[in-house]
């Protein structure tokens, strides 16, 4: 139930599902990273950042926060549309140093990633949490990152 994952979320232990999400989180960077050439690794690993975390900005702006009080309230609603359009545009023309083929697959893999984390947020919890934003951070990180060894190989 929502109430039920509401709670786990709020549990800092790392259960069974936690380590295998860690597990493959790091997997799927290490290949990632792996078939790519240093200088290439170091360009991929800068794209995800930028565009990862730039994905959060429009959730905070037109998202809904799913608790009534948590550690991301204090963020829920604090993201303006202009600066959502600058995190967005700084974090294209970041993308763009992988090359414009490149950096167009990695953003649309990031998008993709990070729209279908917030589909899953608000059909099970009616919103984003501190975790969920995290979530959508970390599914478009990796998303960006294996879209490069794609493109860049």
């Amino acid at each position: 139930t929502r109430e039920k994952a509401m709670e786990i979320m709020r549990d800092s232990r790392i259960g069974t599902y936690g380590a295998a999400a860690i597990v493959c989180s790091i997997g799927l960077r290490w290949a990632a990273l792996a078939s790519l050439q240093p200088l290439q690794g170091l360009t991929a690993l800068v794209v995800a950042h930028a565009v990862s975390r730039a994905l959060i900005s429009p959730v905070l702006v037109s998202g809904h926060y799913a608790r009534e009080r948590g550690l991301a309230s204090s963020v829920a609603g604090g993201v303006t549309p202009f600066e959502a359009f600058v995190a967005i545009a700084l974090a294209i023309a970041v993308a763009m140093t992988a090359g414009p083929v490149a950096g167009m697959i990695a953003l649309a893999a990031g998008v993709l990633a990070a729209g279908a984390m917030l589909s899953i947020l608000l059909r099970r919890l009616g919103g984003y949490t501190g975790d969920g934003l995290g979530a959508i951070q970390q599914c478009a990180e990796i998303a960006v990152l294996c879209a490069l060894a794609g493109a860049l190989v």
